[in-house]
């Protein structure tokens, strides 16, 4: 038996033997009234296109959902890594990493933490960020 809910209306559908029948069952009106459909019926093919108009909106319902939770995501992921400049300095190590002067200078000395060969004291933010990824435990 299946069920599929929507604005208080649940479908079961259940077999039983050969047959099979369709359960509405309308809660929205606080009474639990009941229609039942028999395969056999006039209704079949009304009752199979309500339910699959059920299941349809919710497949878009869950896909509406889960497009809005990764567009939220993508916006901070956004925001987080783009709001440094282009070129890090000690003082952005600093905040990024949330520790002392101590720390980002013993964090520079690391082999493999990404600098910038130009300029003293500045580092790619790009390739912090990607450092960051690689070098974290989970």
């Amino acid at each position: 038996m299946r069920e599929l809910l929507k604005n208080g209306v649940g479908i079961f559908q259940c077999f039983t033997g050969v047959s099979t029948y369709y359960k509405i069952i309308d809660k929205s009106n606080n009474k639990g009234g009941m229609v039942v459909g028999k395969k056999d019926d006039t209704n079949q093919v009304n009752i199979e296109v309500k339910i699959a108009e059920l299941e349809l909106e919710l497949v878009k319902l869950k896909i509406e959902q889960v497009a809005e939770e990764a567009f939220l995501q993508g916006v901070e992921y956004g925001k987080q890594q783009h709001k440094w400049p282009p070129l890090l300095t000690n003082s952005d190590l600093k905040e990024i990493f949330q520790c002392s002067d101590t720390v980002v200078h013993q964090l520079k000395n690391i082999s493999g933490f990404p600098k910038f060969p130009y300029m003293q004291a500045r580092y790619p933010r790009d390739e912090v960020f990607e450092w960051i990824k690689n070098n974290t435990k989970n």
